[in-house]
């Protein structure tokens, strides 16, 4: 039997197209298998409408993160019926925006053309009807339930998770395919695991009518065969946002229907175990990426947290005394996808997502064990330690189909570093699929260290393989504790450090001298230089004034750090308050004391409010020159060399 994999793509507009004409053609075809093995989205992907527009958004959107292009070239007469179809389900999409936008000029235009291939629409003419229907119903206002006016205690889950329990972890899983549904019944016969939490995304933009067929039926279905339910949690991904997210809000409400103590209202939420020594606390990191194009917009970054939600995860953080795993849909960072558009407020951070870092860096040292994120269709293992973080980890490929055109594992930005013995296997030409169980029977104490696993399910293909795999394959184990991380050496004045940014594995490096004016340029890279602070005698105290010298051999005197008319700094001589600094912990504390532990900002004495940071470049290379910028608060670890 044939499977046909999703096609998607990261626009709003497009994907609620998308599913728009999938569920036209579902109630056009009154689809309504009995069989589990023909579970309805994967059944209906050969249907005319659904493949004309998978060809249609394929050919427009050259990849996931490429700009599309206008509307194609007229088929000619003795096109095939597939090639003029498409053509229409393009030509009906730009009605349908043309009407959203009420651009009558244009929707006349299109209609002249659309006449021509009337006689061979198959249904796509109506969808125009209900995609208006959506934008009307909804007023493009994206749905957002607030703790605010409910108190500190909404989104805080009542049902306590036991304290031997298993919590099984999925990503990007609502493609309502058959491999999906397969995917989970493994994983529930396997593990019998107690919680089951999804890291979002639910093609194509979580429709009603998506987020009931493409994850609560298929959750339904599964807990049948499976012979009993567990709690569902579910944090929304970006798709989930496309059609505005009441799809998602009305699912979520619904599926812990039977557990009345583990109904989930918000899109964030805060599960506890019984001993209060282990809380998982899902984000809404989607809220804010779904916005058409952003992922190609040079100059959009994020995405970020809303500041009322920040405020809800501080009060979490701040009063629990246990450990807490982190949930989100986006990534903290990435060494494969580009995070930040080139010319964005971060764009020197292609890799990181410096809004949630900074939101969550006062915490990482003492208060969270793990982050689990999904969004890109992989699983990694990240390097432990990466700007403060203990483990990151990627669980997003639990359903969709990766292909293998394109290499998910491909070290875009060696600033991200992963640990490459643990891959995803490849089968029927895509990467397999995966899911994570955190195992807390492992704890010796309740304080003690937590089990995580990652296993991999076999990927299908195009054809639905015989036997169905009912096997999962284990690829990694880990422990994970709150290892609390010492404040570090005071440091103090004329004492060789190396200067770390952001907690990463990128330090102030040897310079690249300019050819032209001669001037001295320090770079970011992997092997740190000695430094030294001056200005003072002592311990290096918040709030100094301070020149940040280079060690390195061949500057001679021009070995201060300085800001001076051009973009790039360079070392030269003291020069006034153009080589000072004032340094700042990021995160206030009673002793004024830096430690290595301590994140600080540099500010520029001479320019107000220039903070010390990396310079933006249109080619990531791995080095970068150093700038200041009032907008881009870069973070500093000083280490003692």
């Amino acid at each position: 039997m044939k499977t046909t994999p999703l096609v998607r793509v990261r626009d709003r507009e497009l994907s609620l197209w998308q599913s728009v004409v999938a569920e036209e053609a579902l109630k056009e075809t009154d689809h309504k298998s009995k069989k589990e093995e023909t579970l309805t989205i994967a059944a209906m992907q050969e249907h005319p409408m659904i493949a004309a527009t998978n060809r249609h958004i394929a050919k427009v959107f050259k990849s996931e993160y490429a700009a599309p292009v206008g509307l194609s070239q007229t088929p000619r007469k003795e096109a095939s019926a597939v090639v003029k179809q498409s053509y229409i389900s393009e030509l009906c999409f730009h009605m349908a925006r043309a009407t959203i936008r009420e651009d009558l000029e244009q929707l006349k235009e299109l209609k002249e053309k659309y006449r021509k291939y009337s006689d061979d629409d198959p249904g796509f003419l109506k969808c125009i009807l209900v995609y208006k229907a959506f934008h009307d119903t909804y007023k493009g206002v994206l749905k957002y339930n607030s703790w605010e006016g409910k108190g500190m205690d909404y989104g805080l889950i009542k049902y306590k998770i036991p304290n031997d329990a298993k919590v099984a972890i999925i990503g990007d899983w609502g493609t309502g395919m058959t491999d999906a549904y397969q995917l989970l019944k493994t994983l529930l016969f396997t593990h019998n695991p107690d919680v089951l939490i999804h890291l979002g995304d639910i093609y194509y933009s979580g429709t009603p009518f998506e987020c009931a067929q493409n994850f609560s039926k298929i959750i339904d279905l599964a807990f049948k065969n499976y012979g009993k339910r567990i709690p569902v949690f579910s944090i929304p991904g970006n798709h989930d946002y496309y059609a505005f997210g009441y799809g998602y809000y009305k699912m979520i409400k619904g599926l812990n229907k039977k557990f009345p103590s583990a109904v989930q209202d918000s899109s964030f939420f805060c599960l506890r175990t019984e001993d209060n020594r282990w809380q998982f606390l899902g984000m809404d990191t989607s809220y804010y990426d779904s916005y058409p194009l952003n992922q190609i917009d040079t100059y959009y970054a994020g995405p970020w947290l809303r500041k009322d939600e920040i405020a809800w995860h501080y009060d979490k953080l701040k009063k629990f005394k246990g450990a807490s795993i982190l949930l989100s849909h986006h990534q903290l960072f990435s060494g494969n996808a580009k995070i930040n558009g080139t010319f964005s407020k971060y764009g020197s951070y292609p890799y990181l997502n410096k809004y949630l870092l900074d939101t969550f860096r006062p915490f990482l040292d003492n208060k969270v064990a793990a982050w689990l994120w999904g969004h890109e269709h992989n699983q990694v293992i990240f390097k432990n330690g990466l700007f403060g973080l203990s483990k990151g980890r990627l669980v997003g490929a639990s359903a969709f189909e990766q292909p293998t055109k394109t290499d998910p594992y491909k070290l875009n930005y060696n600033s991200v570093p992963l640990n490459t013995k643990y891959k995803l296997k490849i089968e029927n030409g895509y990467y397999n699929h995966s899911y994570a169980i955190i195992d807390l029977t492992y704890r010796e104490n309740p304080a003690g260290s937590v089990k995580i696993e990652y296993y991999e399910y076999p990927s299908w293909g195009k054809e639905v393989p015989d036997p169905i795999p009912d096997t999962p394959f284990k690829m990694f184990e880990e422990k994970i504790a709150l290892t609390p991380k010492p404040k570090g050496n005071a440091l103090k004045y004329k004492q060789d450090i190396k200067v770390n940014m952001e907690g990463g594995i990128d330090y102030i490096i040897k310079i690249k001298k300019n050819a032209v004016g001669g001037q001295y340029y320090p770079r970011v890279g992997k092997k740190p230089i000695r430094m030294q602070l001056l200005g003072g005698s002592g311990n290096v105290k918040d709030g100094d004034v301070v020149q940040i010298q280079s060690l390195e051999s061949g500057l001679g005197q021009y070995n201060l750090l300085g800001a001076f008319s051009t973009p790039a700094l360079y070392y030269y001589y003291s020069w006034g308050d153009n080589t000072k600094w004032i340094i700042k912990k990021v995160n206030k504390k009673k002793d004024t004391t830096i430690y290595e532990s301590d994140a600080v900002y540099f500010i520029n004495k001479k320019y107000d409010n220039q903070y010390l940071c990396p310079l933006i470049q249109v080619n990531y290379r791995g080095a970068t020159s150093l700038t200041t910028d009032e907008k881009v608060p870069a973070c500093w670890y000083l280490k003692v060399f």
